[in-house]
């Protein structure tokens, strides 16, 4: 092998693995981001046909909660987000407590009360849409911060509570 035909075929070598490891690269970016970008959240339809709005969330993306008697109970050791589960307005916002009133398709009143939020973000009064971010729970920075936090949200439509699907799994602590 001459040096030129030993040089060419070092060039083609580079080439590859530059070509291999950009591939690698590309699909692991894109396995990355259709998880943690793009992905929509596949919770939210199943609340909007229970809750009968064309505008409604799960009000903690991406986790299925537990049921617990009328409530749906979401548990993390993380600091997670907490949406608005319908449009409407902000009627309490205290003490770990929010209350967001608003009207189904129905025409009936529908009530979202979260207990156990780490912070709030939204105020009374306040208008919001479905999905948008009104508060968290989880992790802080007090000495329970490595226990598992736990949000319990209940949902009244025309003062009747709503129960949570019998399919979902049966809340363990009580």
């Amino acid at each position: 092998m001459n040096e030129s035909t030993g040089r060419a075929l070092a060039k083609q070598i580079m080439w590859m693995s530059i070509c291999f490891l950009a591939g690698a690269l590309i699909v692991y970016g894109g396995l990355w981001m259709s998880r943690n970008v793009f992905t929509p959240d596949p919770t939210t339809n199943s609340f909007k046909t229970r809750l009968g709005v064309d505008n409604g969330t799960n009000p903690v993306a991406y986790h299925l909660p537990w049921r617990d008697g009328n409530t749906l109970v979401y548990r993390t050791q993380d600091l997670e987000d907490v949406r608005a589960a319908i449009d409407g307005q902000i009627t309490t916002a205290q003490n770990q407590v929010m209350i967001l009133s608003g009207t189904g398709n129905t025409g009936l009143p529908m009530v979202v009360t979260y207990r156990g939020l780490s912070s709030i973000k939204s105020k009374v009064s306040e208008v919001v849409r479905a999905g948008e971010i009104i508060g968290t729970f989880g992790a802080n920075s007090t000495p329970r911060a490595m226990e598992q936090e736990v949000l319990k949200v209940e949902v009244t439509i025309g003062n009747k509570p709503l129960p949570p699907p019998e399919g979902l799994r049966q809340w363990p602590y009580r």
